[in-house]
């Protein structure tokens, strides 16, 4: 279990750095356009990963899997930026 959780962790913080240099050079930070395309980028990126990297798992729990985490990941995000404002700045 610990392995996937690992996983899990490695691969949402892999697709980061495009989320953050990538698309926000593409959409205007905050947008509906801009979550919508990042978001939509790391869980295909994650889901392709989990498939490949974990035996056995199918695409549609590999993208259940990415759905979770990325939803985990925005929401902290968001009660990271709404607790402290300036980490984000």
């Amino acid at each position: 279990m610990w392995r996937r959780v690992a996983l899990v962790v490695f691969a949402n913080l892999v697709t980061h750095p495009a989320v953050w240099y990538v698309f926000s050079q593409l959409f205007l930070i905050g947008t509906i356009e801009y979550v919508i395309a990042a978001e939509a980028w790391a869980i295909a990126a994650e889901a392709v990963f989990y498939v490949v990297a974990i035996r056995g798992l199918g695409a549609a729990q590999a993208t259940t899997v990415a759905v979770v985490a990325n939803v985990a990941s925005f929401a902290l995000g968001r009660v990271v930026a709404a607790v402290s404002p300036d980490v984000f700045g």
